[in-house]
């Protein structure tokens, strides 16, 4: 029997011992939560995740309406895109012979987004493509808010969206109904899923991986640059959760599922696409050239502030995940670099987005450290953040107008051309035929059109000539009855035509629509065959 003194000097016995414990309160923990806290916080939790949610839906919100706020007529790219689309979906419905070997040139997939964008075209024409578009950056978006959020805290997600979604290429990019949404979407998507697998026991999210990854590849070959990242991220954040095991083991699985789904897409279609992949990425001849300087300018442009407030955050990195930040701020390079090594200008605009991605988990961490925490909100740093914050949205904002500028608005000329071409018959010399090809697919067939890339032609002597010279024997036989020119991208077989057009006689120039874009001002002409001309000599010949 146990004797304790009791406070008034007697002694308890063991059963009164056992009921005194009872009565006194066990030590709180420091993470405890009583009753009564549990009530007085209770509140708190829902609305945070409230605030936290229309944080988000704000950010979305502001995205939409920065975009919708573009505004131009159909550029070139879209409507090449969804004209090839209706013409796959009537070849495979109707078995409509396709003009044009469309994997030779696209830059992905010809059976991927021109069709689901034509499908969608076919409902809501092109706005409700460039909403597709939209839709897909918006997913981005989301992505580059769930993956920050669980690689470097919840309070860097928000700034993280927000730069992304509004960076010119972003509102650039969810404007245009082109292929580049939809691979960035699809990106993002497969670069979640690496995130998830790290974090997962299992290698499901692994496989999902190496699907979408795949798939954004298939959209737009340009993705591929961008696969390495993805899978680098997957071993890295796995090594850093599990171990060397589980992140070799993950990558097997991503790598596994990539390969089938290639394989799959091999045997349904065969290897045109590997041959497009070639033709239009690894070995892409430059049609339009640029000096190193002008190409390091524009990308420094787009995408300079972005990148300076990335290689912030790289300095804001926890150490042990130094080399993921490394990684991260590094393939904000990649597009630029191919472009250099290219020495091609086309679609860096859109590509610089690409990799703007993987730099705003960085660009929100270097935010959040700038301004402090919450606990300890230093006014000047708070202030410094927000500064940065409305230069990077600032820039983006007006930058996307201007990208969005770069074409001619095309509406007059398309609805002059509709006036002056006759259905069915005639044929139509345009320097850039796919807007209004695409715009007047029901009045015109593909036939009737012919653009300046290239020309084949054969005289009524039967002579087969070729580019420059069978452009000139065409005008001089008035085989074109309205000839459309605006002296841009192939301004030199643009001036001889117009020229050629002077010397043969025979068409009178109609029109001259002035426009304005970003570059400076310029000007539509068009000719219509004269009336009774069939066959016309150069002028001061014998017709």
């Amino acid at each position: 029997m146990t004797d304790v003194l009791a406070p008034s000097g007697g002694r308890l016995q063991d059963a009164e011992l056992e009921a005194a414990i009872a009565t006194v309160p066990a030590p709180a923990s420091p993470h405890a939560v009583t009753a009564d806290d549990d009530e007085a916080t209770a509140w708190l939790r829902p609305r945070r995740l409230r605030s936290g949610r229309w944080v988000v839906a704000s950010i979305i919100g502001a995205q939409a309406i920065a975009s919708l706020r573009l505004r131009n007529s159909v550029f070139q790219d879209e409507a090449l895109y969804i004209w090839a689309g209706h013409q796959i979906t009537a070849h495979v419905q109707h078995g409509t012979p396709l003009y044009g070997n469309f994997s030779t040139y696209f830059s992905g997939s010809p059976g991927l987004y021109p069709v689901i964008a034509s499908l969608v075209d076919s409902v809501w024409g092109v706005a409700g493509a460039r909403a597709l578009s939209l839709v897909w950056m918006v997913v981005a978006t989301l992505c580059v808010h769930r993956i920050t959020k669980r690689l470097f805290g919840v309070h860097a997600a928000a700034p993280a969206a927000a730069a992304f979604a509004l960076s010119a290429p972003v509102l650039f990019i969810g404007h245009l109904a082109t292929m580049d949404a939809m691979c960035v979407g699809l990106l993002a998507l497969a670069t979640y899923a690496s995130v998830r697998a790290a974090e997962a026991p299992s290698v499901r999210w692994a496989g999902a991986v190496g699907a979408l990854a795949v798939l954004a590849v298939l959209t737009k070959y340009a993705a591929a640059l961008y696969v390495p990242t993805i899978l680098v991220v997957l071993v890295v954040e796995s090594r850093r959760h599990r171990d060397s095991w589980a992140a070799m083991r993950k990558l097997a699985a991503a790598l596994a599922a990539s390969s089938a789904v290639v394989g799959l897409v091999v045997a349904v279609f065969g290897t045109a696409i590997l041959d497009g992949l070639r033709s239009t990425t690894v070995n892409r001849t430059v049609e339009v050239p640029a000096t190193a300087w002008y190409l390091v300018s524009r990308a420094l442009s787009l995408g300079g502030c972005f990148a300076a407030v990335a290689l912030a955050g790289c300095f804001a990195v926890p150490r042990r995940q130094r080399a993921l930040g490394a990684l991260l701020f590094g393939t904000v390079f990649l597009a630029p670099a191919y472009h250099l090594y290219k020495g091609e200008p086309v679609s860096l605009a859109k590509h610089v987005g690409f990799g703007l991605f993987f730099a705003a988990p960085l660009v929100g961490l270097a935010l959040v450290r700038l301004a402090g925490r919450a606990a300890r909100l230093s006014g000047r740093r708070f202030a410094a953040a927000v500064a940065v914050g409305l230069v990077l949205v600032g820039t983006g904002l007006s930058q996307s107008v201007r990208l969005e500028r770069e074409w001619p608005n095309s509406d007059r000329l398309v609805a002059t051309l509709k006036s002056l071409v006759r259905p069915v018959s005639g044929r139509v010399l345009a320097e850039e035929d796919e807007v209004p090809r695409y715009r007047l697919r029901h009045l015109l067939q593909p036939w009737q059109w012919t653009d300046l890339h290239w020309f084949e032609y054969t005289t009524r002597g039967g002579a087969h000539l070729s580019g420059l010279d069978a452009y000139r024997a065409a005008i001089d036989d008035g085989y074109f009855d309205v000839i459309e020119l605006r002296y841009g991208a192939d301004a030199a077989t643009a001036v001889a035509i117009r020229d050629d057009i002077a010397q043969a006689g025979g068409y009178q120039l109609v029109a001259t629509l002035p426009f304005q874009t970003s570059y400076g001002s310029g000007a539509y002409s068009l000719w219509r065959r004269s009336t009774g001309s069939a066959s016309v000599g150069r002028a001061g010949d014998a017709p």
